[in-house]
């Protein structure tokens, strides 16, 4: 049986594998169940995001929520797409569903910490993003172990090629069209 909404945050804090291992299959939480866990997570993250901004004034306006949230669900789309397709690349033996989940699953701590007051302040002065970052590229791994049945050599290698195609995306956008077109303004 799939743990509940507060059973799996306390299972990606304390045992990853086994929440990966609970929610394995289709009758174990499918689509809709992670879609509405992570959801939860990215609506709950963006009011308290909005209402860290409204306490810490600074650069945040009142669409700071939405602008959290839609920005959260752009790139856990792209994250999704590109590791369904890498998974599907390194002979993962299951479906997107079981992509979606992995990346879904270990997106969740990251999102949630962006959204705190300390989140936002330690971009500039704690290595809390940092860590929270590198224990999502953890639960990632595991998830993509556990839910497509990859080797922790070929999970590795999605995840190194995942990020190097999207450093490579960053750096065609910067260089290939934001500078040149500021050049052209200036």
């Amino acid at each position: 049986m799939a743990p509940d909404f507060f059973q799996k945050i306390a299972l990606l804090v304390s045992k990853p594998s086994e929440l990966f291992r609970q929610v394995k299959g289709p009758e174990n939480g499918g689509f809709w169940k992670t879609f509405l866990f992570l959801m939860t997570i990215v609506m709950v993250s963006g009011i308290l995001s909005g209402f860290s901004g409204f306490l810490y004034g600074g650069g945040y306006s009142s669409f700071s929520p939405i602008a959290f949230i839609a920005s959260n669900l752009a790139v856990l789309l792209y994250s999704s797409v590109v590791l369904i397709v890498l998974s599907k690349l390194f002979l993962g033996k299951n479906g997107w569903k079981e992509t979606f989940k992995a990346v879904a699953y270990s997106s969740a701590i990251p999102i949630f910490i962006q959204a705190l007051p300390i989140g936002q302040i330690s971009t500039f002065l704690l290595p809390i993003n940092l860590l929270a970052f590198g224990y999502s590229v953890v639960l990632l791994a595991k998830g993509l172990i556990i839910l497509n049945e990859l080797s922790l050599g070929k999970a590795i290698g999605a995840i190194i090629v995942f990020v190097l195609f999207t450093l490579g995306i960053f750096a065609f956008l910067l260089f290939g069209v934001l500078i040149p077109s500021i050049r052209g303004i200036f």
